[in-house]
């Protein structure tokens, strides 16, 4: 919590100076126009910050309802990542997508998009600009002895999987983090801000959803790939199937 309240404190901090700064030179509209779209991203800073203590309060009370429905994981990855094309273009980055359709799992849909979210953006947020970042979504089948079934291929997971050209992860990163308000080797690359949250939130999520979430990278500056992995169910009926 003293963590929290330091990150929430530096935004507050820079939105007052702001508006005096405003006040004391109101006749100036450049001016006021800068410091305006300042302030607005710092109290955008401490929007997500309390959005993201929110979650974890909801999560820690055990009164969390998940509101599963048959989806095309495919699907809400392609939503995400039109979601963040302006962010990356921002940082001249270019999302590389290959979907694999009709790879169904039974998932709260606004909770799946909020942690592959969570995944695309930080790997804009930590790759330098004009990298590149790759985002899939594979089915992995069920196999016995290493063959698949003559009788046709069942998936039994499916695999969400974000790759980026960005700072990578050291060893002591890999073991700290997905846990709360954790900071790590690696600072985003643009000034965006960061709460300490996101990764628990979206391994907590994962976790209720039966799922893993983990990372792999070769170390710093190698880049990192976080991968989702779900319990994956055959093709509903075409009436059951949940459009994003």
């Amino acid at each position: 919590m003293h963590i929290a309240a330091h990150d929430l404190k530096n935004p507050l901090t820079a939105v007052m100076t702001f508006a005096e700064l405003i006040a004391e030179q109101a006749d100036d509209v450049e001016f006021v126009k800068s410091h305006a779209r300042s302030i607005y991203q710092s109290t955008e800073q401490m929007f997500n910050l309390v959005k993201s203590l929110l979650e974890q309060a909801t999560i820690e009370s055990g009164k969390v309802e998940l509101h599963k429905k048959p989806v095309d994981i495919a699907m809400i990855a392609e939503f995400v990542v039109k979601h963040n094309e302006v962010q990356a273009q921002n940082k001249n980055q270019h999302i590389n997508l290959s979907l694999e359709r009709e790879a169904y799992a039974e998932v709260d849909v606004e909770k799946m998009q909020s942690i592959f979210d969570n995944l695309v953006s930080n790997a804009i947020k930590y790759s330098p600009p004009g990298r590149n970042i790759w985002v899939s979504v594979k089915k992995k089948l069920l196999t016995i002895d290493g063959i698949t079934p003559t009788n046709g291929a069942i998936p039994t997971k499916v695999i969400f999987e974000v790759r980026d050209e960005g700072l990578g992860l050291t060893e002591e990163d890999k073991q700290k983090l997905f846990g709360k308000f954790q900071r790590l080797s690696a600072r985003p690359t643009g000034g965006e801000s960061s709460s300490g949250l996101g990764l628990s939130i979206v391994k907590q999520w994962v976790e209720l959803h039966g799922g893993r979430v983990w990372a792999e990278s070769e170390g710093q500056g190698k880049g990192s790939t976080f991968f989702v992995e779900l319990n994956a169910i055959e093709k509903p009926e075409s009436a059951d199937i949940v459009n994003v």
